[in-house]
């Protein structure tokens, strides 16, 4: 196989004729809903929680345990966490002890309980990421300290991920970056989700100022009856275009992208909606890509016969969807 690129949002062949690699359309193409709970670990409830890089003292916090990952917000009604811990990626050091016995687990994680000096019935959690020195101090109850230490400890056995990737601790206050691996990914992923790209090379970074936004580049997901992943994307060397998954990764294309970032659908996949989707695909897949100065000021000519990225996403919307939830508008919303 010949050897391929991908630079600035463009799939760069040496060869074009390795288009037909990435176009490969059919009816079959329909809402394949993978997204499930595939940890049973789930808990929920206010902590007091404190940070040890902050010079703050205990704030209290809403913590949420679903799916191998735990969230803080600041109120039980706050719609966006403000950190996660993904225990699935993230190898974790937790310190438990409610001051008798001291508990340890079998596994790296070692957890030890520390009774509280000054209220007989409070117990501390201690969340310390490996290889870094941050952590994260939890108080609350004797009871529901040892609950959150039984399911915390449960959702980091038999972990997927061995190594535990160095891109996790790359930025700062890393927690607050809620991050999937790929099997997560492949498992969530479903037709209308969308899939941005951050890139560092100037005419990405030129974009971005233009756009005003942190994203350059942005393709749709569509999953197949087989369970297949594409991306639909515009691309400036190959017009629109449909990608395998599994190529995408093979090529290692991902590399070439400082940021990639998953935005979740929530839709009316009704038959009607999934056919307007398909229809419009099966006529636009092969067109031209175009992207000017003059698009980010003026508005698309009608008539046109070509799009950029953006425009693209923002027409399979349009033409497939009649009923959005509020909840999918806010995952949906983003400026790229």
């Amino acid at each position: 196989m010949e050897k391929l690129t991908r630079e600035e949002c463009n799939h760069i062949t040496e060869n074009t004729k390795n288009k037909e690699e990435f176009l490969e359309f059919s009816d079959d193409f329909v809402l394949r809903s993978s997204c499930h709970n595939f940890s049973p670990y789930y808990k929920e409830g206010y902590l007091e929680k404190k940070c040890s890089n902050s010079w703050c003292g205990y704030a209290k916090r809403w913590f949420l345990l679903k799916n191998k990952k735990l969230y803080y917000f600041k109120t039980k009604e706050s719609l966006r966490p403000s950190g996660v811990l993904d225990l699935e990626l993230i190898h974790m050091n937790i310190n438990y002890d409610h001051g008798v016995n001291r508990k340890r687990n079998a596994d790296d994680c070692f957890l030890y309980c520390i009774e509280s000096r000054m209220y007989k019935n409070e117990s501390l959690l201690i969340l310390n990421p490996q290889n870094t020195k941050v952590k994260f101090y939890l108080r609350g109850n004797d009871k529901d300290i040892c609950e959150w230490y039984s399911l915390l400890s449960n959702s980091m056995i038999n972990k997927k991920i061995t190594t535990q990737p160095k891109f996790i601790f790359s930025e700062n206050n890393f927690w607050k970056i809620d991050r999937i691996s790929v099997d997560v990914f492949e498992s969530i992923a479903d037709t209308g989700d969308i899939v941005l790209f951050r890139s560092n090379v100037v005419s990405a970074k030129l974009q971005r100022m233009l756009t005003r936004g942190e994203y350059d580049h942005i393709g749709m997901i569509l999953r197949n009856d087989k369970n297949n992943l594409f991306l639909l994307e515009a691309l400036s060397n190959m017009g629109i275009v449909l990608t395998p998954w599994d190529l995408f990764r093979k090529n290692r294309w991902n590399e070439a992208y400082a940021r990639i970032a998953l935005r979740r659908l929530t839709w009316d996949n009704s038959e009607e909606n999934l056919r307007n989707l398909l229809n419009f695909l099966k006529n636009t897949i092969g067109k031209k890509y175009n992207l000017k100065i003059i698009n980010f000021i003026t508005p698309k000519s009608a008539g046109t016969d070509s799009y950029f990225c953006s425009e693209l996403i923002g027409e399979c919307w349009k033409v497939s969807l009649k009923k959005i939830t509020k909840r999918g508008k806010e995952k949906g919303k983003e400026n790229c």
